[in-house]
């Protein structure tokens, strides 16, 4: 992905706008940053009792 047309941060929406993933499948609340060779994302849904992926032994 070249930086130049694509901002370097986005948050949930933006994420959200450029993948397939809907609603609480969107695991990831912000995009922090990326260039060639990595990607910084932040998620803090793992917690919630109601994530889509937890199960009675955990995540």
């Amino acid at each position: 992905m070249t930086t130049a047309h694509a901002p370097q941060q986005l948050d949930q929406a933006g994420i959200a706008a450029r993948i397939p993933h809907a609603g609480s499948m969107c695991l990831l609340q912000a995009c922090l940053g990326w260039d060639a060779q990595q990607i910084h994302c932040q998620a803090s849904g793992h917690g919630d009792a109601s994530h889509p992926l937890r199960e009675a032994q955990g995540l």
